[in-house]
């Protein structure tokens, strides 16, 4: 019954990865001005200054609504816990792509909100499932936010913003991968 329930639907936690750096690659190489030493992926989305925030926005929308879909058809019936964090922190994602740079301090909470929760997700997973993925995942991406504002260094905060979306992007394949493993068997695109 679960199995039919979940069918290949377990694909779109990895769909919407690729959704969301992809429409993040476009963007970045479609604005000629974004550095990685100068400025936050959130100035790609800001929908005054920047040509591309329409782009920007609607990859971290699209991601955000296909990993919602991908949690409540499939994830939630093999990781409860993990699966109620990961969809408030892909509402979050969502969150920044609506209250864009424009919204000032209200982009600023939305956008710690969604980090923070990234991190918590991962170390719910840990918890959860005892993954050691979320257990490293989580305090990688705390050092990385806590190192960024302790030293300052010379880079932009898309760096760490970057670093630590890979981490909780890693975290959803492996989540992929373990409702696979549970519900189907051989991975099958």
């Amino acid at each position: 019954m679960l199995r039919s329930r979940v069918g290949k639907l377990y694909t779109l936690g990895v769909l919407s990865i690729v959704v969301a750096y992809l429409f993040i690659s476009l963007a970045i190489l479609m604005a000629p001005w974004f550095s990685f030493r100068l400025n936050a992926l959130s100035d790609l989305g800001n929908s005054v200054r920047s040509r591309v925030a329409f782009i920007f926005n609607f990859g971290l929308a699209c991601s955000s609504f296909i990993l919602v879909v991908y949690v409540f058809t499939c994830l939630v019936y093999f990781m409860p816990k993990t699966s109620i964090l990961m969809a408030v922190t892909s509402f979050t994602l969502c969150l920044i792509a609506v209250f864009d740079e424009v919204y000032g301090r209200i982009h600023f909470i939305v956008s710690v909100a969604f980090f923070t929760l990234s991190i918590i997700t991962l170390l719910t997973y840990f918890i959860e499932l005892r993954k050691t993925l979320g257990l490293v995942g989580g305090v990688l991406s705390f050092l990385i936010w806590l190192l960024y504002y302790m030293f300052k260094p010379p880079i932009g905060v898309s760096v760490p913003e970057l670093l630590s979306s890979i981490i909780f992007s890693i975290m959803v394949v492996d989540t992929v991968l373990t409702v696979r493993e549970i519900a189907k068997g051989p991975f099958q695109l």
